[in-house]
């Protein structure tokens, strides 16, 4: 007999975001139906990560871990088959109560995955940047990034990514391309501070946080936000990101085509 949910049962709206529970639902249900609404690429690429058995180069078996697999699936899910694109759109879909205030700026998608220290985030990352990637290379480049944009909260964390994007590494190392995929993989990898390189068809930036706050004024944290709100290239694709060791812009390379774009950052930097 089927277990009837607990209406009177709130256990889960208060222990997690307004959202959570129903995606949680929603999620399972689209999982046990086969994935409907990925595409052919998406589909080829969940097969590779979760359904091969995997050996590292050093000889050791690597198996990506089932938090890890939810919590790219759930991405995917939402992004490219609920095509979710705002917090509106996604409180208005999923919150468990109509909420009160709708965000004041939304002009583009926002998810947040919230994972333990030490549970993968990296990797969660690194699963994201290349489903977006080969989705923008085979099915649509006006719906998918082909350029990234990472930002560590602070010089410890950018050091710690550094070791694994720098190069590609964790593109080289995990199992992430199928082999059949890897004559389109053409990405140039930048570091805070690298110079422009020959052309590429996606590029990956990895900065700290502390590169976008005014130069002028140090303290004065809040032109770091106006900036990310009115410059992001999502929206405004001519626009500049200016950066203490590098400038972001048409002129650069991988960044004339600059729509879209994905930013990822390692962890929460706090606000002003």
């Amino acid at each position: 007999m089927k277990k009837q949910p607990e209406i009177f049962n709130i256990e889960d709206q208060l222990q997690t975001a307004v959202c959570v529970p129903a995606i949680r639902e929603a999620f399972k249900a689209w999982r046990a139906a086969g994935y409907k609404g990925i595409t052919e690429t998406t589909r080829e690429l969940f097969n590779f990560w979760f359904n091969n058995d995997h050996v590292l180069f050093n000889g050791i078996k690597f198996k990506y871990h089932y938090f890890q697999r939810e919590a790219i699936e759930t991405l995917v899910f939402i992004s490219e088959v609920q095509k979710i694109n705002s917090r509106k759109e996604l409180l208005e879909k999923y919150a468990y109560q109509p909420p009160k205030y709708l965000p004041p700026v939304d002009d583009f998608a926002r998810f947040c995955f919230k994972m333990a220290t030490g549970s993968g985030k990296t990797k969660m990352m690194s699963l994201a940047i290349v489903w977006q990637y080969f989705n923008a290379i085979r099915e649509d480049d006006t719906k998918y990034a082909k350029n990234f944009l990472i930002i560590a909260p602070n010089v410890i964390v950018f050091d710690r990514l550094k070791t694994d994007f720098e190069n590609g590494k964790i593109f080289n190392t995990d199992p992430l391309i199928p082999k059949h995929f890897k004559y389109f993989w053409d990405m140039n990898f930048y570091m805070r501070g690298d110079g422009e390189r020959a052309n590429s068809e996606g590029a990956l930036y990895l900065t700290n946080i502390q590169q976008f706050y005014s130069r002028e004024n140090n303290s004065n944290k809040e032109s770091l936000f106006a900036r990310f709100e009115s410059h992001l290239f999502f929206v405004y694709p001519t626009s500049v990101i200016r950066d203490r060791d590098y400038v972001l812009s048409k002129k650069n390379d991988g960044l004339d085509r600059l729509q879209p774009l994905l930013l990822s950052h390692d962890s929460p930097f706090p606000r002003p």
